[in-house]
């Protein structure tokens, strides 16, 4: 098995430390580390923004920040027929909206909380709490919850209930008594 190589250290032209290098030394400019590199401000060649981003990424263009992030929650959400569901339309302008577009791209991989919405959003014309009950009780369900009560997607909910323990003539009907009170009775903080 190889060993794992760490990127090759260099000394920043800017802070002077010996760091990986995140801008390669050019004839113009020096070799700049993480912490140094800030993005190029950019006259964006699509939204006609002077803003953050990347000089060369739409087909040799200028693309700032929140044209990419766009782009990329545009075609996660996209369904089959080439439209964003109306469920979930609310949600796309408020991670569109963001002030801070570069962390959605740095994240994007990382961020299950998209993965989860993109697989419901394809499955599903119509977002609700039962289908993120079934998808477990993780971090990106909770987290996709919050937002999308936030956006309005989802009306919200007294989440301190568990799921099936609302007052409902139909939800009442279908549940074993027994089960339904030792379910809903450890809802409430005084066990009763």
């Amino acid at each position: 098995m190889r060993p794992l190589l760490s990127p090759p250290k260099r000394e920043c032209g800017i802070c002077g430390r010996s760091r990986r290098v995140a801008l390669k030394a050019t004839d113009a400019s020096p070799d700049i580390c993480p912490t140094c590199y800030q993005a190029p401000v950019i006259d964006c060649t699509l939204c006609g923004q002077h803003a953050l981003g990347r000089r060369t990424t739409m087909n040799g263009n200028a693309w700032c920040f929140a044209c990419q992030a766009t782009d990329r929650i545009d075609r996660l959400l996209t369904g089959p027929d080439g439209t964003i569901p109306a469920g979930i339309k609310n949600v796309r302008d408020v991670l569109v909206g963001t002030n801070r577009p570069r962390s959605i791209l740095n994240n994007w991989t990382n961020t299950d909380s998209l993965s989860l919405l993109a697989k419901l959003a394809s499955q599903h014309d119509q977002l609700s709490h039962e289908l993120l009950d079934a998808e477990g009780e993780r971090f990106s369900v909770g987290y996709l919850r919050a937002l999308l009560v936030a956006t309005g997607a989802l009306p919200e909910r007294d989440e301190s209930t568990p799921p099936g323990c609302d007052d409902s003539p139909t939800a009442s009907s279908t549940r074993s008594p027994t089960l339904s009170i030792a379910r809903c009775s450890r809802a409430t903080p005084d066990g009763t």
